[in-house]
């Protein structure tokens, strides 16, 4: 029997099995250590049945999708109160102009979702829940008067507006669930600032790290991996390095030039996928393109770069962002050179060196790479560890504690352990 005072629904656009790991999936396997999280998976569409029926996330969703069975699955080495959660597929709709049928479908859309949370209260004896939608404005704009939770939680991880496909009906929906929720939380200070009202409050709930994964990097003895040691001109090689995907929405192409080319002697390794042409970003001689790795693999990667980078352009998009990456590499100790995109990752300048052009950026690898000693590792190193997935989720249950109706506040001897926390990002 669940002895917490309440369980936790989450909705979200990032699913557990995603190639890359995310700030919600990140606190939900934090919270599935003191509560039950129904982590539910973005719908799949018709269109993704059509398109991808033979992705294996797909064939292994198949009999979940198409016939309501094996609904639920636990995750390996996730606690057993972590339980997934597949709907049957909705609806492709968002090429539909805002109108009578996109109101129609929406609303099937949206009862299918129902349905799947009704469902799973009653297979797992579900009273008191807290719903939170992560980025996800697309469903359960509201709840029905039968599945309506302590506290509704809406999380906004980036600026909606940017991004072409998702802006079309996002901002809108956004806006409706936003009013919606009883909690509003964002990632970043300027998503702070762009969501907040007079008549709405957001909170500022940044970005994390899973610090004891990337910390291997700083203490385990990995063997370089062999894609890596292929590449590899000489031996005594630096590496400069980033982790993610590559694409003109938020990397700068021109600094990527400018640093492979003042950097001949310095391999630059990119782990993730390459959303560009050779036009775009017309391939360097140093320059290696890595597939995207899982992330328990990437410290072995990471544990080699000799300075790591975070060349975002200087945009309305990556204004809005609170990067992971930026904690993922002060865990592993290493040097980092950055843009200043935003006012999230001005506040590390104490710990990572911060350019405002494309040659001082180059300069700062030399300096960043010669100057780099134990005490700066150090110093790095704990500043991730305040920045820690456990840290800042015991943020968001302060939060929740705080904002749920006043005779649900009683903590139990397992959710004591979160003590009041300031948000901390040095």
């Amino acid at each position: 029997m669940n002895q917490q005072p309440f369980d936790i629904f989450i909705l979200t656009m990032c699913r557990y099995d995603d190639v890359y790991s995310s700030t919600i999936y990140s606190i939900a396997k934090e919270l599935a250590k003191t509560h039950r999280v129904f982590y539910i998976d973005h719908p799949f569409t018709v269109k993704d049945l059509l398109s991808g029926y033979k992705n294996p996330r797909l064939k292994a969703r198949q009999s979940a999708l198409l016939k309501g069975d094996n609904y639920y699955r636990q995750i390996p080495d996730l606690p057993n109160n972590f339980i997934s959660v597949t709907p049957r597929f909705t609806w492709s709709i968002n090429s539909l102009p805002n109108g009578a049928l996109y109101r129609f479908l929406s609303g099937i859309n949206n009862r299918i979702v129902y349905d799947c949370i009704r469902r799973t209260k009653q297979d797992f004896g579900v009273t008191d829940f807290v719903f939170i939608n992560s980025f996800d404005p697309f469903y359960c704009q509201t709840l029905p008067d039968d599945l309506q939770p302590l506290l509704y939680v809406y999380q906004s991880t980036d600026d909606i507006s940017q991004e072409a496909y998702i802006a079309k009906h996002g901002i809108r929906l956004e806006q409706q669930i936003m009013n919606t929720a009883n909690l509003n939380i964002a990632t970043s200070r300027e998503l702070v600032q762009k969501l907040s009202s007079p008549t709405r409050k957001v909170h500022y709930l940044p970005n994390a790290a899973n610090f004891e994964l990337f910390n291997q990097a700083a203490t385990a003895n990995f063997s370089m991996p062999d894609d890596l040691t292929k590449r590899l001109p000489a031996p005594d090689t630096k590496i400069i390095g980033y982790l993610g995907d590559v694409s003109a929405l938020r990397i700068d192409f021109n600094l990527l030039t400018t640093i492979a080319q003042a950097h001949p002697d310095k391999l630059m390794v990119f782990i993730g996928k390459k959303q560009c042409t050779d036009a775009e970003l017309p391939l360097q001689p140093n320059m290696v393109f890595l597939p995207p790795k899982p992330i328990e693999q990437l410290p072995a990667y990471l544990r080699f770069f000799d300075c790591c980078i975070i060349p975002f352009a200087c945009n309305t998009l990556t204004k809005s962002i609170y990067p992971l990456k930026i904690n993922e590499y002060l865990a592993a100790g290493k040097p980092v050179v950055t843009t200043a995109f935003s006012e999230d990752i001005r506040a590390f300048m104490q710990v990572a060196a911060i350019a405002h052009t494309p040659n001082q950026f180059a300069d700062l690898i030399n300096t960043a790479i010669l100057t780099d000693n134990p005490a700066y590792q150090q110093q790095r190193i704990e500043t991730a560890l305040q920045n820690s997935w456990q840290n800042r989720t015991a943020q968001l249950l302060q939060l929740i504690y705080r904002h749920l109706p006043a005779n649900q506040r009683t903590l139990t001897a397992k959710t004591q352990q979160y003590e009041p926390l300031e948000t901390t990002h040095q």
